[in-house]
């Protein structure tokens, strides 16, 4: 998008990060997602009140389709 009034379109696209990992996840990636890079309780060290390892993505989003919901 080249204007923040202008509507999304079909094949906008802008890189993203999301940062997640113990104790919340973010949601918005799936755990089959973090399972295939590893980034799981069981290989992330986490003590409550000490250090916490978290992880960073990047990927590129892309709008596949706008539509109207009828409220």
């Amino acid at each position: 998008m080249t204007d923040s009034d202008d509507k999304p379109q079909v094949g906008d696209k802008t890189l993203v990060q999301l940062e997640f990992g113990p104790p919340k996840y973010n949601a918005a990636v799936p755990l089959r997602a973090r399972r295939a890079i590893g980034a799981i309780d069981e290989n992330l060290s986490y003590k409550k009140g000490n250090h916490v390892e978290k992880v960073v993505v990047q990927g590129e989003i892309e709008v596949t389709d706008v539509y109207t919901k009828e409220l």
